[in-house]
């Protein structure tokens, strides 16, 4: 997993100074045709070792593979190897693998010169496997080397291609590391990495509005199990960790703001999702419903269609939370799971088995209930099948699109054309504004739905009439309901 980095100002200034020395540093493979990569160093080692160890630059190393870095082995012969060298690991940040700490730790008592990890994130990996909590040792410098984050998806392939074997007969000529393009991006204007303040402001928007719209109701009518009380709360919930995921955390998986674990990150990744689509769905059944009725009458919640929206609510949160799970514990390396076959499992029913049926029941219930409604109320009809076409749009243009990033279907990212144009980071930036501007989109509509009239409360029923009072904190009616009815103006 990748991820971006939130730095302050003043550093920043010191990074931007080192820039143009930065972008002629790498690994130089001699027995590789002279060919330099460029590797950068974990987070809390960046210009460290450049002052603290001046001797160890410029010289070359052979770059020494354990026996095994996961857990952290070497033999005796290793252990001999290991000395004035540089030890190839590889190491997830994860509950249940190896970390890099523990790694580093076992293999600073054989004298490295220092570590690389080499995988495909490159600058991005010393940024998202980086744990605030267990940061890894100073004794030794860690580089990450891989694909550059700025470089377009695709001639990545070919870059592969080229990428010198990891193996003992490696020698590297050791020049300064790169500063890590994506400590900068986020400071540029109108660079995707800035998706980070988009996400905290959307979120923090929404839980001001739900914050609003629920004090109203509470105020009035006290905390109950009703409509507008359970879609409020679940867009509450859904701005909220829209704020902590995808904003305080960084953006979608990728720790881009360090300041937690990429695990922390991701158990929590799809609640926004989660809550957002558990609004809508008891709106649409709501709808569903209301639209049944056979005589005026006002209904506070779901009774007939209670437990078909409970069912379908509980089938897509055990879906968000096994996506969450194996992702936090980076099930597949030490499982055996088919990655594509549960990737394509969570795009058929988060991107489109949920949206497909809450769809179809958003749009049937809407339209029933416009037509049971009648001509006298052009204006509620309208404000109804606004709102359930609002809601469709987003369903199945982020949320869509969004899933496709995240999980491309039967393509591979580094040739299809619908992603290589973008960079590295370019594309986790897109998916990530997807996905909130999806989500927050959503619950913004459904919230701004509800409201309590001061002076006039309007009852929806299915004769498409209302019943008002003059009191301005009560509602009395002929039908069925009573002052501690929810109210829904539409």
């Amino acid at each position: 997993y990748f991820g971006y980095l939130i730095y302050d100002r003043t550093f920043m200034r010191g990074v931007t100074s080192f820039l143009f020395l930065a972008l002629a540093s790498g690994l130089i493979y001699p027995n590789a045709g002279g060919r330099s990569f460029p590797h950068w160093s974990i987070l809390n080692q960046i210009n460290v070792f450049e002052n603290l160890q001046p001797s160890i630059w410029g010289k070359n190393y052979t770059l020494v593979v354990p026996t095994t870095t996961c857990p952290p082995f070497a033999s005796l012969e290793d252990q001999a190897k290991i000395s004035g060298n540089i030890v190839l690991i590889s190491a997830p940040e994860s509950v249940v693998g190896c970390t890099f700490k523990e790694v580093i730790d076992y293999f600073n008592q054989f004298n490295p010169v220092g570590f690389l990890s080499s995988s495909a994130g490159g600058a991005l990996t010393c940024v998202s496997n980086y744990n605030p909590y267990h940061p890894v040792s100073n004794d030794h410098p860690l580089w990450c080397t891989g694909a550059d984050p700025e470089v377009t998806l695709s001639p990545l392939s070919a870059w592969f291609a080229t990428f010198p074997p990891a193996g003992n007969n490696v020698t590297v000529t050791l020049d300064f590391p790169s500063q890590n393009p994506q400590m900068i991006a986020p400071h540029v204007p109108g660079n995707i990495a800035q998706v980070n303040y988009v996400s905290i402001a959307l979120g923090l928007f929404l839980m001001l509005l739900t914050t609003w719209k629920l004090g109203q109701f509470i105020s009035l009518y006290g905390i109950q199990i009703s409509i507008p009380q359970a879609c409020l709360a679940n867009c509450f919930c859904a701005g909220f960790f829209q704020f902590l995921a995808q904003g305080l955390f960084g953006n979608f998986f990728s720790n881009s703001m360090a300041i937690t674990t990429i695990d922390a990150q991701e158990v929590i990744s799809f609640l926004p999702y989660g809550f957002a689509f558990t609004a809508v769905t008891i709106l649409s059944f709501y709808f569903l419903e209301v639209s049944k009725l056979t005589s005026a009458q006002t209904i506070a919640g779901l009774d007939k269609l209670k437990i078909p929206a409970a069912i379908f609510i509980v089938i897509m949160w055990a879906i968000i939370w096994a996506i969450q799970i194996t992702a936090a514990v980076d099930a597949n390396p030490f499982t055996g799971l088919d990655t594509n076959a549960l990737q394509l499992f969570y795009f058929s029913w988060l991107g489109v088995i949920v949206p497909f049926a809450v769809t179809a029941i958003l749009a049937y219930s809407s339209v029933m209930l416009a037509l049971s409604m009648g001509s006298s109320n052009k204006g509620a009809i309208f404000r109804i099948l606004l709102l359930s076409a609002l809601i469709i749009a987003f369903m199945w243009t982020f949320i869509l699109i969004f899933f496709l990033f995240n999980y491309i279907p039967g393509d591979d990212l580094l040739t299809n054309s619908m992603y290589n144009r973008l960079s590295i980071a370019g594309f986790f930036g897109v998916r990530a504004l997807l996905l909130a501007l999806g989500v927050m989109f959503i619950c913004i509509a459904i919230s701004l739905t509800f409201s309590v009239s001061v002076q006039k409360d309007i009852e929806m029923s299915k004769s498409g009439t209302s019943s008002t009072s003059s009191s301005s904190k009560s509602a009395s009616s002929s039908s069925s309901s009573n002052s501690a009815d929810p109210v829904i103006e539409l």
